[in-house]
């Protein structure tokens, strides 16, 4: 709920310990999580949630750079 209000996206690298990570559902195996909206006209018609269960995957900036490039792309016609 947290990407869909505030319409950007967001990452965890310690999920169990993130206080807007942790109140989601996911296996406890879950390390890391990067959640994007899917925006259309400006409102958020979905997401796009990354887990890892990978203790050393971090997520970051260049991760979220580069699904907003797919995103783009998708949408190009």
């Amino acid at each position: 709920g947290y990407v869909a209000r505030m319409k950007r996206a967001y990452y965890s690298n310690s999920v169990k310990r993130d206080p807007i990570a942790s109140t989601g559902f996911r296996d406890d195996s879950v390390e890391a999580e990067l959640c994007l909206p899917i925006m259309v006209e400006g409102s958020v018609i979905g997401t796009i949630n990354v887990q890892s269960t990978n203790a050393s995957r971090n997520f970051g900036e260049n991760d979220i750079a580069l699904i907003n490039e797919i995103l783009n792309q998708l949408q190009s016609p």
